[in-house]
């Protein structure tokens, strides 16, 4: 297995949105060697240092984009344009995932196989706990991380 940073964002307590930290926890229950996990509320800038230490770096987040609920988007970033473009109005107080790989990229710390897993989301309202849509597309998920370290 390689070694891999496993970064789960979101908000524990807006339920949907805490589904990219309960993929990191089932992640890190297995106890993977060569896998670190980590959790974040949303700014990963501070990962940044580290991601030079992982040959993958995955990143699972919630998303709010009108499709259906429990729907995985995957995105690769090696597929992207090497130099893509970012919004002119960024701050470096809060930088967006995209804006953080960029950055990472740029002081050649981003991992060769960098992976975005955005999972969409139906309720964002405050609970504990993700909706059932989500809670069946998370082992799915949690499934597909792992073929991808193994693979």
């Amino acid at each position: 297995m390689k070694k891999a940073l496993i970064i789960g964002i979101g908000n524990g307590f807006r339920k949907d949105d805490g589904v990219g930290l309960e993929i990191a926890r089932r992640i890190e229950e297995l106890n993977l060697p060569g896998i670190t996990v980590a959790k974040s509320t949303g700014d990963i800038t501070n990962y940044i240092n580290v991601f030079r230490d992982f040959e993958i770096l995955i990143i699972a987040d919630s998303i709010k984009n009108a499709g259906n609920p429990g729907m995985n988007i995957r995105i690769d970033i090696s597929d992207l344009q090497e130099d893509f473009e970012l919004s002119p109005n960024i701050s470096t107080h809060w930088l967006g995932i995209l804006e953080t790989l960029k950055l990472a990229n740029n002081t050649g710390y981003l991992p060769a196989k960098t992976i975005i897993y955005g999972i969409e989301g139906v309720d964002f309202s405050y609970g504990i706990g993700i909706s059932a849509e989500l809670t069946n597309a998370t082992e799915l998920i949690v499934d597909e991380i792992i073929d991808e370290l193994t693979a």
